[in-house]
């Protein structure tokens, strides 16, 4: 099997993007920087660069869990803050994919998502730390009703925050099979297109770039004036 990748970040209507995408061979991260003064900025890029310089040791994956590797990176953050105050509440969302002996294994903090595709539907999503899901979770609310929810901007953990990040969720490892599809993106970016709206411009569609050139073609039409940095990198399997 052989790996093609596409990647896409831009600003959309901000002064700055704080988004920040990286890809090394089979390792794939996207963040979204909070912090405001471009320190956001400064998170995510250091948040990617940690992920893909460990990307050799992290396909070691006896001795590094996804756990592992959240808490060293929000170790690593946090350390960068209390070193340099002028990082002030820098954070940043994180998802980050790894295929590993035919096995796309991946982790998220945050609202930024991994979406994967198999026989043209999603067989997986991953889930937000967000106030939104846990509304979701509850039953408050239908899952899309996130998109636009009042409270949609709460985020519940975030790498480099706090020292003390627990994160509960359980990252099953999924067996890649050729011609599956997966998509890492911000919030910027999954916001205005609907999840029926990815699988559907997938079809046709052969490279992973043009996948995202089509669901850009959507995002774009519904965007609103200042919306947020939006960032993707989508995988196909061939």
């Amino acid at each position: 099997m052989e790996i093609f990748v596409g990647k896409y970040s831009d600003k959309g209507g901000r002064n700055h993007n704080e988004d920040c995408v990286g890809v090394v061979k089979d390792t794939f991260v996207v963040a979204d920087g909070l912090g405001g003064h471009q320190c956001g900025e400064v998170a995510s890029e250091m948040v990617v660069d940690y992920i893909l310089k460990r990307s050799e040791s992290i396909k070691d994956i006896e001795n590094l869990t996804m756990h592992t590797l959240i808490q060293e990176l929000n170790t690593a953050i946090c350390m960068a803050k209390d070193e340099n105050n002028s990082l002030g509440d820098m954070a940043s969302t994180v998802v980050a994919g790894f295929v590993i002996e035919n096995r796309f294994n991946y982790l998220n903090v945050g609202d930024s998502r991994m979406y994967y595709f198999r026989n043209q539907e999603i067989i997986f999503q991953s889930k937000d730390h967000s106030v939104t899901q846990a509304c979701v979770d509850m039953g408050q609310i239908k899952k899309e009703d996130m998109r636009f929810h009042e409270d949609r901007n709460k985020l519940t953990k975030v790498i480099g925050l706090s020292p003390k990040l627990k994160i509960l969720n359980v990252f099953e490892p999924v067996e890649v099979q050729e011609n599956d599809a997966i998509l890492l993106c911000t919030d910027g970016f999954w916001e205005y297109i609907q999840e029926n709206e990815m699988v559907k411009v997938l079809k046709g569609c052969k490279t992973p770039q043009q996948w995202i050139g089509k669901m850009l073609k959507i995002i774009h039409k519904r965007a609103k004036r200042d919306n947020d940095n939006l960032s993707a990198v989508a995988i196909f399997v061939k």
